[in-house]
């Protein structure tokens, strides 16, 4: 299939299924890098809203009130 190009979703997709039976902890975090930009990229493409993924524990559910 010489002169074709995958689809974003296609590349997504084999680099998650490399990233499944990755063992290098580097290589690991260098394809979860790659994920998160093409599905970033996607979706910028698709003009759905950004998402913050950013985790804070003290907007956690679980750990209201215990401060």
């Amino acid at each position: 299939m010489e002169g074709q190009t995958e689809r974003p979703e296609q590349t997504w997709r084999a680099l998650c299924q490399q990233a499944v039976i990755e063992k290098d902890v580097d290589k690991l975090i260098q394809l979860s890098k790659e994920i998160n930009r093409l599905l970033t990229e996607q979706e910028n493409q698709l003009g759905l809203p950004a998402v913050d993924a950013t985790f804070s524990r003290a907007r956690s559910p679980l750990h209201e009130g215990r401060r």
